[in-house]
């Protein structure tokens, strides 16, 4: 935890404009005539120029309107750092609304200095609930939150806000305009957000080596990357080290930096990483479990695979809308029938199983030119086997074997040099050959199952020993 002035301070370098937004009204049973009471005020600190702070606020009221009516208005100003009051310890920053517009000031705070936490989640600053940058929120409530005024009033607001803005509430407008979220019931709530000048923006993880990136603000120095690695369930600490970043281009007013570091690492294991800097604590703070840093192929192989072979927008089409879906009149021809079966007992075999069925062609993603044929794709997760399948109801020959071995070859680099995947190229036959064919699966690599070892399958699946079934495909002990 850091107080809002330590913030501030420590970061005075990399901080670059202040945001400020009140919610005020006005009303002769409360106050003077046209003195501005706040309702909710929210002050952002943040390392983007005051020409990206204005124009992001022009472009929310070009899109909601100007918020002002006679007794309710939104205050809005844009000012450099440098116009910041000093912040002493105990104190808090306060927005006025005079004549000649917005300016703060500090107040003494009885209750201690204001303490918060560095997070990428916000509780009340838009949008709640969402992974975005990091930073850290602050509030108060000056005068105990109560409202200098008949509770009638508010309603009188309410009744005016929908009346001239066409907005339900009051509520509702300092919602739209302040964009925090304040769930408590009090008025005149401050609230402050302080968008840190740092961020980790990409981590990977290839099954050896940790690669992170992060963005910084060209202007902030003496930060720092460390790398924690943890038990799945997030508490022993297996492993820790500093990850020394470097500078590696720029992107927009940002600094690039990129580090790696060798890693072994299970795939449910917790990988924490932290950016310090020497004013604060942190600046940043990511965790990922290990399987979400690896690459899709490793993450899903056969959506990878499967995508090499159908368009998966029409069959995410054909899911949400298949009213839409032409008529397409199938043939259940012997072969058909047989891949079917094949695709079946592998599914009861504890394969997660997609007949390919007429859609069997592998096409170029350019130029849609068919480059490879297969059946059926089967992928077993726990033992971490992708089959590549090909079926025949005949004998089979040797150009079987050379179109299945093509397609495992194309698939095989849409994965890593380091993939624990493993791609099995298995020729699934309806008859049983001489022992030239299996000589010549021998000699290829490919898994060869005939009318004999696919009897067998179907036999070990009925007596629950599929574990002797997904042996054999891996080249243990036969059937």
């Amino acid at each position: 935890m850091v107080s809002l002035g330590e913030v501030l301070v420590g970061l005075a370098d990399a901080l670059q404009t202040v945001d400020i937004r009140v919610a005020a009204c006005r009303e002769s049973t409360s106050v003077s005539a046209g003195e501005w009471l706040p309702l909710r005020t929210v002050i952002r600190v943040s390392f983007h120029s005051q020409e990206t702070i204005r124009g992001k606020y022009l472009e929310l009221e070009r899109r909601l309107g100007r918020p002002r009516t006679d007794r309710f208005a939104i205050f809005h100003a844009v000012v450099p750092l440098s116009q910041l009051p000093a912040l002493p310890p105990r104190h808090v920053l306060l927005a006025r609304v005079a004549p000649e517009g917005l300016s703060l000031e500090t107040a003494p705070l009885n209750a201690g200095d204001l303490k918060g936490r560095i997070e990428r989640y916000r509780h009340t600053c838009e949008p709640i609930g969402k992974e975005i940058w990091p930073g850290i929120e602050f509030s108060y409530t000056p005068n105990g939150g109560v409202f200098p005024a008949k509770t009638t009033d508010i309603a009188v607001l309410d009744a005016e806000v929908r009346r001239e803005l066409g907005l339900p509430s009051c509520e509702t407008a300092m919602r739209a305009y302040l964009e925090v979220r304040d769930t408590s019931t009090r008025f005149g709530n401050v609230f402050t957000e302080v968008l840190m000048p740092a961020s980790i923006t990409e981590l990977g993880f290839d099954g050896t080596v940790l690669a992170i990136e992060a963005i910084a603000a060209k202007s902030l120095g003496g930060f720092r990357c460390f790398l924690t690695k943890r038990a799945p369930d997030g508490l022993a600490v297996l492993e820790h080290r500093e990850v020394f970043l470097r500078a590696a281009g720029e992107r927009g007013d940002f600094v690039v930096q990129r580090g790696s570091t060798e890693l072994k690492a299970d795939r449910e294991e917790l990988i924490d990483i932290v950016l310090t800097h020497p004013a604060l604590p942190e600046l940043d703070e990511l965790r990922r479990r290990v399987h979400d840093l690896l690459p899709l192929a490793e993450r899903n192989p056969l959506l990878v695979c499967l995508s090499r072979f159908w368009d998966l927008t029409e069959v995410r089409r054909r899911l949400e809308r298949p009213y839409e879906t032409p008529h397409r009149k199938l043939d259940r021809s012997p072969q058909m029938a047989f891949q079917a079966s094949v695709a079946h007992l592998l599914t009861l075999a504890g394969f997660r199983t997609i007949d390919l069925e007429r859609d069997d062609q592998m096409r170029h993603p350019e130029t849609s030119v068919q480059v490879a044929t297969a059946d059926l794709l089967a992928y077993h997760a726990p033992r971490r086997v992708l089959v590549v399948g090909a079926c025949t109801i005949n004998v089979p020959r040797g150009e079987d074997y050379e179109k299945l071995l093509h397609a495992t070859s194309l698939l095989r680099r849409e994965f890593g040099e380091m993939t624990e995947v493993i791609l099995v190229p298995a020729l699934f036959a309806g008859q049983e050959g001489d022992s030239a064919v299996r000589e010549g699966a021998l000699a290829r690599r490919v898994c060869l199952l005939t009318l004999d070892e696919l009897t067998k399958a179907w036999r070990l699946v009925e007596e629950g020993e599929e574990d002797r079934f997904l042996s054999f495909l891996l080249g243990l002990p036969s059937l």
